[in-house]
């Protein structure tokens, strides 16, 4: 059993690392589904790198929804974002 869990785990961690070249919405879902299901702590270091990346991400064409989760997430993971972004 502890062989399939770490064996799951290295799957989770390159599919977090993979996403990079995903849509930012696939990306944010990913993040929140990893939360939910709370094991985002299992993979802090993929999912900050993830953060770093899309802090900077162009939100202007996004839809709403994509908006603010972008916005969520970012706020709670203690990027600095203001509104007018």
């Amino acid at each position: 059993m502890e062989e399939r869990a770490e064996y799951l785990k290295k799957e989770v961690a390159k599919l977090i690392v993979n996403s990079r070249t995903d849509s930012l919405l696939v990306k944010l879902h990913l993040i929140v589904v990893l939360e939910r299901l709370c094991v985002d702590h299992l993979f802090e270091e993929e999912i900050n790198a993830v953060m770093d990346e899309i802090s900077d991400a162009d939100v202007s064409d996004c839809e709403l929804h994509t908006v603010a989760l972008w916005f969520y997430l970012l706020r709670k993971h203690r990027h600095r974002v203001s509104p007018g972004n």
